[in-house]
């Protein structure tokens, strides 16, 4: 049997097409995965997210965000300076804050359609109570420069520049999960370490 140039291309582009696929169905039971896996460590009223500060340096704080105990991502924060509550240029002090799900954020809503948040309605997850900081939010960005004392979230963190990435996917896996506990009408709560 003889193939001809035709035969061989469409052998090529058949192959790719099928690597495309395979890669998109592992994403999407990866997701899933996390998604089940957080589903079954859920049987209370209240979901429950910690951040484990574990890298702090005079430049930048990285952390892993939980979600009931099960990772879910790495956090970038400013810098933390024990005792230090400076709005716009620390980390915030460590304890147990709720989020609130229901608040239009101003910064985002103003950006009009360039907003990246329009899929949820510009109401990113907000942390209350937090002393001497208003407005402190969990989203994306990779940088310390992306933020004014909020966290970030990111699939992927550097240690030694103190920056996250994949952000956008990290946060709409988080807010997925926020998103359905909030509508199931449970107590959402962060306790940061």
């Amino acid at each position: 049997m003889r193939i001809d140039l035709t035969d061989k291309k469409l052998i090529i582009i058949a192959a790719v097409v099928l690597t495309v696929v395979a890669v998109l169905i592992v994403f999407a039971l990866t997701k899933s995965f996390k998604l089940r896996k957080w589903r079954m460590k859920n049987n209370e009223n209240e979901l429950k997210i910690k951040v484990e500060r574990d890298v702090k340096t005079d430049s930048f704080t990285l952390g892993k965000m939980y979600i009931n105990d099960v990772f879910l991502c790495n956090t970038l924060e400013l810098p933390f300076r024990n005792g230090a509550n400076i709005r716009k240029t620390t980390a915030i002090l460590p304890g147990t804050y709720r989020i609130d799900m229901d608040t239009v954020s101003p910064t985002y809503a103003s950006r009009g359609a360039k907003s990246q948040y329009l899929k949820c309605g510009n109401k990113v997850p907000r942390l209350v109570g937090v002393p001497g900081h208003e407005g402190v939010l969990i989203h994306i960005g990779n940088y310390t420069s992306n933020t004014d004392g909020c966290i970030l979230v990111g699939t992927y963190r550097n240690t030694s520049t103190g920056t996250v990435s994949n952000s956008v996917t990290a946060f709409w896996q988080m807010y997925d999960i926020l998103a359905e506990a909030h509508k199931e009408g449970k107590h959402i709560t962060i306790t940061i370490s």
